[in-house]
């Protein structure tokens, strides 16, 4: 099962990490008030979710 990691190993930047079962894994490191941005922009390209609730 593929994941996303999201740590902070360098506080206050945040790193988000797409972790495949097969290839190699994707790594961005942005300040912290960028995070949640760089959370969604990865789960929507990686799994076609774009995080947005329907009214």
């Amino acid at each position: 099962m593929d994941a996303v990691r999201v740590s902070m190993p360098h506080y206050p930047d945040v790193v988000v990490e797409h972790l495949p079962t097969v290839g190699g894994a994707d790594r961005i490191e942005r300040p912290r008030d960028e995070a949640v941005r760089l959370f969604w922009q990865f789960v929507k390209e990686k799994y076609g979710i774009d995080g947005r609730r329907e009214a």
